[in-house]
């Protein structure tokens, strides 16, 4: 964003919201980053197999990511 000439303010923002998609908690005051968490979130209200659909999409995107939950795999 630098090499664009972005303002390191707009930067900066850009940093903190994306940030916060990893607890999804904001102050009431935040309002870009509720808006953020809201559609961030929005999945979890779509019908089962919407839902589903975005859970295959997701594991195919971030498959080299292990499902194990300390990062090792069983191979």
């Amino acid at each position: 964003m630098q090499s664009l000439s972005i303002p390191s303010n707009v930067i900066d923002n850009v940093v903190r919201l994306i940030l916060i998609t990893k607890h999804h908690q904001v102050s009431e005051q935040d309002y870009d980053g509720r808006v953020l968490v809201d559609a961030d979130l929005a999945i979890l209200s779509s019908d089962r197999k919407e839902y589903w659909k975005y859970v295959r999409a997701i594991r195919q995107e971030y498959a080299w990511v292990s499902e194990e939950p300390d990062g090792v795999t069983n191979q």
